[in-house]
């Protein structure tokens, strides 16, 4: 049996009744997927930065984490790449000031959950990548839950 998916069911039977919110953009504007890689990248780099002022398996959650967004930057890559017909170049990043380990645990879990709203939000304005910022949102927030877990640990 085909299941059917709730949001695009929903988005019709707007349409049918007239009650369409917001037109839905066709595909992302590249300054927005940009701004989404940039961040991806740069919670990539300060997980591998934090990873290394631990150790052990916490260390190594860390770096999983960190493995993680950088996939979700080579995916937004393409997406950049499908959507403008030219490579994301990204300047290299400044290194940053990393606060003690508990804070920056904090911090990082914060911008997860902060960033899996936003990640929600955009596949709802841009329905071909709907799939994938979904994972991602869905990738995010179980990062969120594994920071708070580590958090606790360490307090």
């Amino acid at each position: 049996m085909q299941t059917i998916d709730p949001v695009l069911q929903k988005t019709v039977w707007e349409r049918v009744l007239g009650t369409a919110s917001a037109p839905v953009e066709a595909g992302p504007p590249p300054a927005e997927l940009l701004r989404l890689l940039e961040d991806e990248c740069a919670a990539a780099t300060s997980y591998r930065r934090l990873s290394r002022r631990l150790w052990g398996r916490d260390a190594a959650l860390l770096r999983a984490i960190a493995g993680e967004a950088r996939l979700h930057c080579q995916a937004l890559r393409a997406a950049y790449y499908a959507e403008s017909g030219q490579r994301a170049d990204l300047p290299p990043q400044e290194p940053v000031h990393l606060p003690p380990v508990p804070e920056a645990l904090l911090t990082a879990r914060n911008r997860e959950m902060e960033a899996a709203r936003d990640y929600e939000a955009s596949a709802e304005r841009w329905p071909s990548l709907a799939g994938d910022l979904r994972a991602m949102a869905g990738d995010k927030r179980c990062r969120a839950q594994c920071l708070h877990m580590l958090l606790g640990r360490l307090l």
